[in-house]
């Protein structure tokens, strides 16, 4: 429709191009439809309308190839019908700066992208809103690929809808990057499900927010960002998820990462509900998270807030969490940090709260545990449950209350437990356990010679089968400052089991009116320590 070629200075105010009707016919020797084509040239575009128009070819609205300065200020864009595939804006080798821009009500067919970024192309929104246009599979909002730079400034993107079938609910992937960078800041998003899918990107967020809406339709489930080799830097992203009636269960991947390194300020999330879902799912990446907090994290089947697979770095500092499910699932993960963070836990549905299955150090500190309305009907298993630590672990400044589980807050699996076990500053108040193990530390046998120290631990009115605070099997456990006051065995050990080993005591450690239902010291070549002992060292069970 009006095609511009080396033009030093161009300037196009004022103009509408509405209610035409692009047909295609039989000798036609083009294969698609360019509303505006832009090459080698610099100019402005000031107030531009594109309403009603009816396109049956491929179609570009813009085409901006080839060392373009183009500054945009005022485009609408609204109730266009693209009945096949095509795009808003590409732009090849350019620099677009585009304000105040409104694209609504508008139907795109299959593979249509509303703005394109390739090949070194620089694209700045600022205030960008997008809103109820319905597209077709494989479409997107955003596509920035080769090297390209975009900046989103404020706006909102809400509502757009991808037509798959007559009994779900999807939306468009809004924003794939692929070897470029893409930076959002202070824009509201809504009901999108997809936000970014990146392959060697790089990402900033800045205070971003989503909402989802109470939906009565069927709902499929999401993965909101897919990222692969790409690093992300997240500040302040909060995520407002409002109950849905639901008619079939979804799964849902919140966010997924493989060899990504994820960096994350303020993270919010509040109410998710499904099925089965994972809120960061993390395979080989170095995760560095702070100020993350989540809110009725609720599924019926399983669920995990951060599930981690093959090399990962965990961080996670400074957080807070109300949920039932499982706060971090860790397998083969090089190291895994833990501080600051308070977690109030429901033990429904929940077989344990951190599982770390197979990593080099273990570092949790300076954290609060316990649970809120506990459900007697539904124990998990532990709260903590560590198996084949290579190095170190290293656990201080803790309180653990409340908690109902099986073998007990801490359950140290049988397998290789590192070298060196420190826990230090540890207090203990008011568990059960259920089974035949402690309520609070249940050490079990290690396939190496560990030593455990423990420094400066509390234990309180807490309930066990075999030791009411610990259970120890065959490591060396040397116990330093620690006071066990008014715990209970159902067995043996009012404070303290040990099994093929034999414990050292300092002078400083107390025992006060903790009891046992048995007083036996040797039974089958076992070595146990019972109660009830008052006021006496606990170097000094009979």
């Amino acid at each position: 429709l009006l095609k511009i070629e080396t033009s030093p200075e161009f300037h196009i105010s004022g103009a509408m191009i509405s209610e035409n009707k692009y047909r295609e016919f039989a000798d036609d020797p083009y294969d698609q439809f360019i509303v505006f084509s832009i090459d080698k040239s610099r100019g402005t575009m000031l107030d531009l309308n594109l309403t009603n128009n009816d396109y049956v070819l491929p179609s570009i609205i813009f085409n901006i190839i080839d060392q373009n300065e183009i500054v945009i200020t005022g485009l609408t864009i609204y109730n266009e019908r693209m009945h096949t595939s095509g795009y808003v804006m590409e732009s090849i080798e350019s620099n677009l700066n585009i304000t105040n821009a409104l694209i609504r009500d508008n139907y795109f067919g299959i593979t249509y992208s509303f703005f394109s970024f390739n090949e070194n192309s620089n694209g700045i929104f600022s205030n960008l809103t997008i809103q109820e246009n319905v597209l077709g599979q494989g479409s997107y909002i955003i596509e920035c690929r080769s090297k390209s730079h975009v900046s989103v400034i404020g706006g909102e993107i809400a509502d757009n809808l991808v037509i798959e079938n007559s009994f779900s609910i999807d939306s468009p992937e809004i924003m794939v990057i692929s070897s470029s960078y893409l930076e959002l800041k202070e824009v509201a998003i809504s009901r999108e499900t997809s936000l970014i899918n990146s392959n060697r990107g790089q990402i900033n967020l800045e205070s971003i927010q989503i909402n989802y809406p109470k939906w009565d339709n069927s709902y499929k489930g999401r993965r909101l960002f897919t990222l692969l080799q790409t690093e992300i830097s997240i500040n302040d992203l909060k995520i407002i998820n409002e109950q849905r009636v639901q008619s079939e269960p979804s799964q849902e991947d919140w966010i997924y990462a493989r060899n990504s390194k994820l960096t994350i300020n303020k993270f919010c999330l509040v109410n998710a509900f499904g099925a089965m879902g994972q809120l960061f799912h993390l395979i080989n990446c170095i995760f560095e998270a702070s100020q993350i907090s989540v809110k009725n994290f609720t599924y019926s089947s399983e669920a995990y807030i951060i599930s981690s697979q093959r090399g990962n770095t965990i961080t996670l500092t400074r957080s807070e969490f109300f949920i039932s499910e499982i706060l971090i699932f860790s397998q083969d993960t090089d190291t895994v940090i833990i501080s600051e963070v308070i977690t109030n836990i429901s033990s429904a549905n929940l077989a344990a709260g951190i599982v770390i299955a197979g990593a080099e150090l273990v570092e949790v500190n300076n954290c609060t545990f316990n649970t809120i309305y506990p459900d007697k009907t539904s124990i998990m298993d532990s709260f903590f449950q560590l198996s084949d630590i290579n190095s170190r672990i290293l656990v201080s400044d803790i309180t653990f209350q409340n908690f109902q589980t099986k073998y007990g807050v801490f359950h140290f699996l049988p397998s290789k437990m590192a070298k060196l076990v420190v826990l230090s500053n540890l207090h203990f108040a008011n568990n059960i356990a259920t089974e035949e193990k402690s309520a609070c530390l249940t050490i079990e046998k290690s396939s190496q010679e560990t030593e455990i120290l423990f420094q400066n631990l509390s234990f309180s009115n807490n309930e066990g089968g075999r030791g009411a605070a610990v259970y120890l099997d065959t490591n060396i456990g040397i116990f330093n400052n620690c006071s066990f006051e008014y715990n209970k065995a159902r067995i043996y050990g009012g404070a303290v089991f040990v099994k093929n080993t034999e414990p050292e005591f300092d002078r400083h450690c107390t025992a006060i009116n903790n009891t046992a239902q048995e007083f036996l010291n040797h039974i089958g070549g076992e070595a146990m320590r019972a109660g009830p002992i008052k006021e006496r060292l606990v170097a000094e069970f009979p």
